[in-house]
């Protein structure tokens, strides 16, 4: 594979009463064959549309217990200028059976970074194509931080993740309350109803929504097909009624919808 970069994000510090304000944060992961390792880089954005030099990259730091290296960054700047990324480790020796994630923080702009602490460890990842779906599977996690200090005077941290141990993909989501250093009990985020499970989505900025995906959408839009492939066909999306958008929503996807710094678990 060479040294390719790949995972890239990029995030920003929109505070104006933050420190770093209008610095931009750029991160990605070098692959080495089979060790990836992540980089960051900054930046700071001028009023004449021009930025400062990049930084120099530099290595993000891992766990000792991941020397197979890490991936899946997603950045992420809280209201008082520290930043926060998810790391996540997959295990080859064992298969690339477990899932775990850890969280890196920076509180000078970015000039160096520490492990807090894990989100989750070894958690059983879903398969490459998830059962009911033509859909492949992509990136494990997604991370938020909350806008609000919660009880403790922090800014909450959010992980949702992907769990395939029940043999269906749950979506489960867990907090941090202080700095990352320790995390909640995971609650699950999908209703599993059936047997299918959810597909991991997205967390919203500044609050704990969790966005899934319902494996069911098979059975949907095969009973919705003619409408939907007539609308396509036709390049006319009005040809799809209301009543089967609605349809196509309510079935597609939904939300864990919690204030940000409310308790997710205990």
């Amino acid at each position: 594979m060479g040294n390719e970069p790949d995972r890239q994000w990029i995030t920003i510090d929109d505070n104006p009463g933050s420190p770093h304000y209008n610095r931009v944060y750029a991160m990605w992961v070098d692959f080495h064959t089979l060790t990836p390792v992540p980089f960051v880089s900054f930046a700071d954005a001028r009023a004449d549309g021009t930025h400062t030099n990049w930084s120099a990259p530099q290595a993000l730091p891992e766990p000792p217990h991941t020397p197979q290296g890490a991936t899946y960054l997603l950045p992420h700047v809280a209201p008082d200028g520290s930043i926060y990324t998810t790391v996540t480790n997959f295990n080859p020796k064992q298969g690339f059976c477990c899932t775990s994630a850890f969280v890196d923080k920076s509180t000078d702009g970015g000039m160096s970074w520490s492990v807090v602490g894990a989100a989750f460890s070894n958690v059983t990842p879903p398969p490459a194509i998830y059962p009911n779906t033509m859909i492949r599977d992509g990136i494990e996690n997604t991370f938020t931080v909350g806008n609000h200090l919660d009880a403790q005077g922090r800014y909450p941290l959010y992980v949702a993740y992907e769990d395939f141990s029940a043999g269906v993909d749950n979506v489960l989501l867990t907090a941090s309350y202080d700095g990352g250093a320790t995390w909640t009990s995971p609650i699950q985020v999908n209703d599993n109803a059936s047997r299918a499970g959810g597909v991991l989505a997205d967390l919203a900025r500044g609050q704990a929504r969790a966005v899934t995906g319902d494996q069911r959408v098979e059975d949907l839009l095969r009973d919705l097909a003619p409408q939907v492939l007539g609308a396509l066909r036709s390049r006319d999306p009005s040809r799809i009624g209301r009543s089967v958008r609605k349809k196509i929503f309510k079935n597609l996807v939904a939300d864990a919808d919690r204030p940000a710094g409310q308790d997710v678990g205990s």
